[in-house]
């Protein structure tokens, strides 16, 4: 699977840090990519302790992973039937491998308790994952443990009947909550706000509605907490 990467302008430190980072998969997809001459910065083969090139583009040629290895680590299940799990997903863990044989993620965590989550999802590398969330969010995450129940809570996300309400903690003080409804488009692994005037708000399918409604819970000395909810 290949993958277009292009580095933030702040990137700094090893290239293989740098990469894993802006492609939000773990280090060690990123460390067999490196190993197989897979990661092209400017078109150039490079190395894993190459200094990062701040706002470079480059391409990584990633390994499609099968079902997770099950690997027995503290999983935290937060609620649970017969057809579904609800898990506690730490900040910094994935949520599933996308190497074959790549492990740490919530969904190696997941199979080594329930191995039916393996064979729930088309994907097998997401380990019956119905939805991932960043690398470092924190949260709930919804595994299937069959396909029939993997398949109705995905149309249930498609239907946007689930509602998702987020904890942020934010720089400055704000006033009152809003509503944020700007263009997103994926650029070199990551998500970015389509400004106005940008010629991706034109280009069919570059970037895509989205709409965020956000209140205030606490207003600290130069934060604010906030609760979002992710409408698209």
């Amino acid at each position: 699977m290949k993958r277009e990467v292009r580095l933030p302008l702040t990137a700094s430190g090893r290239l293989d840090r740098a990469v894993a980072s802006a492609l939000g998969v773990g280090r060690a997809a990123i460390k067999a990519a490196f190993t197989a001459g897979e990661v092209r910065i400017r078109g150039r083969r490079v190395r894993a302790s190459d200094p990062a090139a701040p706002g470079a583009l480059g391409e990584v040629e990633l390994a499609i992973a099968g079902p997770p290895e099950p690997e027995a680590e503290p999983l935290t299940i937060l609620a649970e039937s017969p057809r579904w799990l609800v898990v506690d997903k730490p900040a910094g863990v994935a949520t599933h491998p996308l190497l074959q044989g790549e492990t740490g993620t919530l969904a190696n965590w997941v199979v080594a308790r329930h191995m039916e989550c393996a064979d729930a999802s088309p994907d097998p590398r997401e380990g019956g994952a119905v939805h991932r969330l960043d690398i470092e969010t924190s949260g709930c995450v919804l595994f299937a443990r069959d396909e029939e129940a993997w398949d109705h809570l995905r149309e249930q996300f498609s239907a946007r009947s689930i509602e998702k309400i987020y904890t942020a903690l934010v720089i400055g003080r704000m006033s009152a909550g809003g509503v944020c409804s700007v263009p997103l488009a994926q650029r070199g692994g990551r998500v970015h706000v389509v400004a106005e005037g940008d010629p991706e708000r034109k280009r069919q399918g570059a970037a895509r509605p989205a709409e965020t409604h956000y209140e205030i819970t606490e207003k600290l000395a130069g934060h604010t907490l906030l609760e979002v909810r992710i409408v698209t």
